[in-house]
């Protein structure tokens, strides 16, 4: 009987010997094996690194007074629209239910001038 496994890290063979009188087990010595040992070939050369560049953050633009009026009167036509709609569909209640809420999330993103 034979038996086989993948690769051991530690190993020891044993030999079952079967017979009418009984087992007998045996731990047979493996032969050793030695592995050659590659010799370097030589000395790698160092590799080049270059100096890294540290460059400027890009500029933004900043915000100037004719952009954010014009983005408030932007806000002013959207919130109106809404108010219309709501005032013609039911009433004045639901105009404002509309309108007001667009108003203070428009005015919460236009008002991050630096």
């Amino acid at each position: 009987m034979t038996v086989q496994s993948g690769a051991a890290h530690q190993s020891e063979i044993l030999k079952v010997i079967i017979s009418e009188s009984g087992v007998t087990l045996t731990l047979v010595a493996p032969d050793v094996i030695p592995t050659a040992t590659p010799s370097p070939t030589g000395t790698l050369a160092p590799i080049g690194t270059s100096t890294p560049v540290i460059e400027d953050p890009p500029v933004v633009p900043p915000v100037n007074f004719g952009d954010w009026f014009v983005s408030l009167l932007g806000l002013m036509g959207v919130c109106s629209s809404a108010f219309w709609y709501g005032y013609r569909s039911r009433n004045m209640n639901q105009g404002l239910l509309l309108a007001l809420p667009a108003l203070v999330s428009g005015l919460m993103g236009t008002t991050t001038m630096p």
